[in-house]
């Protein structure tokens, strides 16, 4: 029938290498902007070229900005954040059990055209100076702040899950940022398992708070949630 949806245009998303999973992402703006990743790699859909740009590896484009990190970029996150008209990647490196290699890396885009190049950032994998490693990110973001979920492993075991909770609007400017963190021992946190942040939906908005779903560890028969309210400066 004639309400049936066509396919307007295509292109190719990322690729990269044939990791298990293949671990794709892809965000897209109120102007049409589209940032795939895929593994170690991304790339960039230009609305007004119609055209993709060609496959780009994160640890290219990262290598000069960080000399000192050299493992394998792997689990990239992107978003779309439309309040600032910005997206936003995540994505870890030191693919290894070894935490002094585990790295968080954060990426804000300069404008709403991500071609113009991002601000880069990166911390420690070992928040909590533990011992431990992160893997399994998650991110999303509020009115003033991006969120981003990891678990911790120390060797192969789960060392529990913690939250970032990053002011946003320094990322967006280029200054330094900052974030304060949620987990490590004694915390609430260490008795849950992945915790999974429940972004607002279209017309909506939690202001400067967020929800973070999960079920606990060694088998549950409930959904729950958590919450932080308050923003960066101010959040519990």
């Amino acid at each position: 029938t004639s309400n049936l949806p066509a396919v307007i245009r295509q292109f190719d998303g990322a690729n990269g290498y044939p990791d298990r999973p293949p671990d794709n992402t892809l965000a897209v703006s109120k102007s049409g902007y589209i940032v795939s990743t895929l593994n170690s790699n991304y790339r960039i859909f230009n609305p007004n070229d119609n055209t993709p740009t060609s496959n780009i590896a994160f640890f290219d484009a990262l290598k000069n900005i960080f000399p000192t990190i050299t493992g394998v970029y792997f689990d990239p996150r992107v978003t779309y954040d439309a309040e600032n008209d910005r997206f936003i990647i995540v994505l870890l490196n030191g693919n290894s059990t070894v935490a002094s290699e585990s790295y968080i890396v954060s990426l804000f885009s300069k404008s709403g055209n991500p071609a113009d190049g991002w601000y880069a950032y990166s911390m420690k994998g070992d928040i909590f100076s533990e011992g431990d490693f992160s893997d399994y990110p998650n991110i999303c973001t509020s009115k003033s702040d991006l969120f981003i979920t990891i678990n911790l492993f120390k060797d192969t075991a789960f060392n529990g899950p913690a939250i970032l909770q990053v002011n946003k609007a320094n990322g967006f400017s280029g200054n330094t940022l900052n974030f304060i963190s949620y987990g490590g021992k004694n915390s609430l946190t260490k008795k849950l398992n992945t915790l999974v942040p429940a972004s607002h939906g279209l017309g909506r908005d939690y202001g400067d708070s967020m929800y973070f779903v999960y079920n606990m560890d060694r088998g549950d028969d409930s959904v729950r949630w958590i919450a932080i309210t308050g923003s960066e400066t101010s959040g519990k």
